[in-house]
């Protein structure tokens, strides 16, 4: 266990030490004296589980050490265990960062974490390591939120949800270039609609209460189309299909076997393709950028309008639009994929 450990520590302090040496470094539009003026920190990381490895770590790197990172997953929401190892560190000569990690709303409990560091640390809690990697996460995560309601799935493709209280949509953008529209309209609701004449509730089993449309863009123009709707107030639910109808750009409308139909409308009834695709928060490269920034500075906002902790985070990717998104260091990783010489330039 002991080797282990020693093994684990040895590996953590070769990476942060070199992480590390970074945290320090500033923009030329934030300087405003010597570079012998700012604050150099030099430390190391504990990614575990357990308050014991943690002080473990702290004793053994504790005197050429400024700094303590604790960026672990699985301790961020316990106030407890922060708080021993927190106080821990600080006595023991560290300055402290604490980790939170969102996916996409932000927790109560991560601004309660920054305000209850800087009550009881005061200057030696030096901020907040919020998320990790946003830049790179961005390029190369598949199956999982890179954004408020913004979902990439593991075959590449952009899934966008779009809420409201009456109508949503739900648009999934495919690296082919086509797109699925998920429609769906609220009419009324199953409970709660009372005649008032009566005294009584109103029970209806044909009133439309939800309609739901599966859409279907295709590059070459055609467009396919399945409602389902459903009806019945205060009593049991049913549904009936359309069954798929596929609309042609010459504006030929074909039921689900083949046939030619009249009675379906026409192509025209359905928003033009290149109006849908433009929806696509990633479909050209400034629309990416311009997406990627909003989305982390809405969370970056909202967090900061609750706690006023420096905000950090380190990436292998877009640190410049990390900056932009409202972070007050970005640190550049030492890894595999990337060149130090750029890094240290």
């Amino acid at each position: 266990m002991q080797k282990n450990l020693a093994v684990f520590v040895g590996l953590i302090i070769v990476f942060l030490v070199a992480v590390s040496a970074f945290a320090a470094v500033r923009l030329p539009s934030d300087i405003t004296g010597s570079s012998s003026d700012a604050p150099f920190y030099l430390g190391v990381t504990y990614c575990g589980s357990s308050v014991a490895e943690a002080k473990q770590l702290i004793d053994r790197v504790k005197n050429y050490t400024n700094l303590f990172v604790l960026q672990s997953g699985s301790l961020m929401n316990d106030f407890d265990a922060a708080k021993q190892i927190g106080d821990y560190a600080v006595n023991s000569g560290l300055h402290l960062m604490l980790y939170y990690g969102v996916i996409d709303t932000l927790d109560h409990k991560c601004y309660e974490l920054a305000n209850f560091a800087q009550q009881r640390w005061g200057s030696n809690f030096i901020g907040l390591y919020f998320n990790d990697e946003p830049g790179g996460k961005i390029l190369d995560k598949m199956g999982g939120y890179i954004g408020r309601s913004i979902f990439r799935n593991a075959d590449g493709s952009i899934f966008v949800s779009q809420s409201g209280r009456v109508n949503s949509s739900r648009f999934t953008f495919y690296p082919s270039g086509e797109i699925g529209v998920n429609q769906q309209t609220h009419y009324g609701g199953l409970m709660g609609q009372y005649n008032q004449s009566q005294g009584g509730m109103t029970v209806d089993p044909d009133q439309l209460i939800q309609s739901y449309k599966i859409i279907d863009y295709y590059t070459n123009g055609t467009i396919t189309c399945r409602t389902t709707n459903y009806y019945g107030v205060n009593t049991e639910s049913r549904s009936e299909s359309s069954g798929l109808y596929t609309y042609l750009p010459d504006g030929t409308v074909l039921d689900q076997d083949g046939s030619p139909v009249t009675d379906q409308g026409s192509i025209s009834q359905f928003q033009p393709y290149q109006e849908v695709w433009d929806q696509n928060p990633y479909a050209t490269p400034a629309k990416a950028a311009a997406s990627f920034i909003s989305s982390h500075q809405s969370t970056i906002c909202e967090l900061r309008n609750k706690s006023a902790a420096a905000l950090f985070t380190s990436d292998y990717a877009l640190y410049w639009y990390d900056y932009k998104s409202g972070y007050d260091t970005v640190f550049a990783q030492f890894v595999g994929n990337e060149s130090r010489e750029r890094h240290i330039a």
